[in-house]
């Protein structure tokens, strides 16, 4: 059996002339007809591309998903694929799916019960706030589930949202981890991708956690760091180090009394000022420019909170001023470090 030809090959086989029977004529018709065929193959893979872009996903909101996120990631989604995308009316799960001693959905119930209830319409991809858990497995929770038998998927939030992880509120980095599942889900049910051997791809085979979440980027295959971008990394890197070896020298000093420990709370709020000044000084890639901003603006609204908290010790010291200091500041330590994975700033996030 002959293998089969590609277009461009038929193309050329039909446009072959004898050189024994070549004359004016029959180039010139020749070259006619390779003209016709170049634009009927040329409006073929138009046809194609525009098959290709008519790619359906129906985004559906389940169990009170704001409608106006879904709508967000939607419009997100078609950009990212130029694939057609619906944002369908909302449904709400059962509450027989949910196991009431662990206050989280059965994973694999809750997406046949949403399977069985939708109509043939192609890929389709449930938003939902509630925590899911897989009945096998082991894990404490899923981030998502998918049927492999049909292109249907169900994506939790609960696991996303910087505020229930114990941060500060940061809807972009909320939107962004859904924005990820939601590209990786479309990838693997509407076009079959496969699964990688890379943490950085949004097809990464590891997905476990809320900083393998965050360490993928909105790519299937995400270009390497030049040496310029592992320049600055490095640089960054130095910045967070140094910030923390100051911090950790000074909790070394004494702070036994509360002026002791003001004292001591200036001099750390001084290290932060010096940390986002440097961190902020260092040209970033453009692509990492938007992230970089958001991590020096968390960073900023930290540095603010920090100073008043010690303005309000200076005037009245009590042990439970401190203590809220403490608690929001660890707050904004882990969206801030949720930024920091993102842009791959491991020493940074460790900091």
């Amino acid at each position: 059996m002959r293998p089969a030809l590609s277009t461009n090959e038929r193309i050329a086989r039909a446009v072959v002339v004898p050189r024994e029977r070549c004359s004016l004529g029959t180039v010139k018709n020749a070259a006619i007809a390779f003209v016709v065929l170049v634009v009927m193959a040329s409006l073929a893979a138009y046809d194609a591309a525009a098959s290709s872009s008519a790619t359906r996903v129906t985004l559906i909101p389940v169990d009170g998903f704001p409608a106006e996120r879904a709508q967000r990631i939607g419009d997100w989604l078609q950009r990212q694929l130029a694939v057609t995308v619906v944002v369908a009316a909302p449904m709400r799960l059962p509450d027989a799916l949910l196991n009431p001693k662990r206050k989280q959905l059965v994973a694999e119930s809750s997406l046949d019960w949403f399977a069985a209830r939708l109509a043939a319409q192609g890929t389709t991809i449930g938003l939902t706030q509630r925590d899911m858990y897989p009945r096998q497995g082991g894990w404490n929770f899923v981030f998502a589930e998918r049927q492999t038998r049909s292109p249907i998927g169900l994506v939790s939030s609960w696991h996303m949202d910087p505020v229930r992880l114990g941060g500060v509120a940061d809807d972009a980095l909320f939107e962004r981890r859904l924005q990820k599942y939601v590209l990786r889900y479309t990838l693997l049910l509407a076009f079959g991708r496969s699964l990688v051997n890379n943490p950085r791809s949004v097809l990464t085979d590891s997905v476990t956690s809320i900083d393998d979440l965050d360490g993928m980027e909105a790519s299937a295959a995400p270009p390497q760091r030049d040496p310029q971008h592992q320049t600055w990394l490095i640089g960054e890197g130095h910045v967070c180090s140094h910030a923390r070896a100051e911090a950790q020298r000074l909790l070394l000093q004494p702070a036994a009394t509360s002026a002791q420990l003001i004292t001591l709370l200036r001099k750390l709020v001084a290290v932060d000022a010096s940390l986002i000044a440097r961190f902020g000084a260092l040209a970033a890639e453009p692509t990492d420019r938007p992230l970089v901003t958001e991590a020096v603006a968390l960073l900023r609204r930290q540095l603010s909170y920090d100073r008043s908290a010690v303005a309000r010790l200076t005037k009245g010291f009590s042990r439970q001023l401190v203590a809220a200091l403490v608690r929001q500041d660890s707050r904004y330590s882990r969206t801030i470090r949720a930024v920091f994975v993102e842009l791959g700033l491991t020493g940074c996030a460790s900091a």
